[in-house]
């Protein structure tokens, strides 16, 4: 079914509409928050206290290649957490994103989806002229990644991502072969107020597959003015 959605004012939206969006945001904020708890606390947290008993291995040990062993372990804990903390960053924003902008970050989420599943991605993103705005880009790149992982998780096995310049305008399109998305009450709720939020225009079609189309402003009207 296709939903397009037509730029709407916030002050002439439905007050029952305007508190439903509220209370999808907020379920998916706090869903985020218990995410990162739950990383933290299981991942994080347990490899801290294995360094810590490692480390009190090590000092109550005589034996000199013992001791070495319990300290290699412990560098090895540390590597492997600093390496889950750098995911965990790159999940809550990538760093590409900020250093080398959109299209990097694009890239590197497919290579991420690309590794973790047996979805086949295409991506095909023409050269832009020059960056659009921070604010532009961060809604951009979190519509696609939503998007992204929705098809995966709603067992897309083959998905095409394009982004192109149109005018003063950047436009993203994605298709899938996945029925809709897994959840696709919340998370295309919180796509389409990313697109408005942001100055632009979500259209969705999950009558054969999944398609959608963003069309994004590249700058802000801050920033045009």
């Amino acid at each position: 079914m296709a939903t397009p959605d037509p730029p709407t004012p916030a002050a002439s939206r439905d007050p029952r509409e305007l508190q439903a969006v509220s209370a999808r945001l907020l379920s998916l904020l706090e869903g985020d928050r218990h995410w990162i708890a739950r990383e933290l606390h299981d991942q994080i947290g347990q490899a801290v206290t294995a360094m810590k008993l490692s480390a009190h291995l090590a000092m109550d040990e005589d034996d000199a290649a013992q001791r070495r062993d319990d300290l290699h372990e412990i560098v090895r804990i540390a590597d492997d957490t600093i390496e889950r903390l750098r995911d965990l960053s790159a999940r809550l924003r990538p760093p590409q994103l900020d250093a080398l902008g959109l299209e990097a970050a694009l890239r590197w989420q497919v290579d991420q989806l690309a590794q973790a599943s047996a979805t086949q991605l295409r991506l095909q993103i023409a050269p832009l002229a020059r960056r659009a705005d921070g604010d532009i880009e961060l809604a951009c790149f979190r519509i696609a990644q939503d998007a992204l992982l929705q098809a995966c998780a709603a067992g897309a096995r083959h998905i095409e991502l394009s982004l192109r310049e149109d005018g003063d305008d950047l436009l993203l399109r994605i298709e899938a072969d996945s029925r809709g998305l897994a959840d696709d009450g919340a998370a295309l709720g919180l796509m389409h107020e990313r697109a408005r939020g942001a100055g632009g225009h979500l259209q969705f079609d999950d009558d054969a597959g999944m398609r959608l189309c963003l069309r994004l402003p590249r700058q802000t009207s801050a920033g045009g003015a």
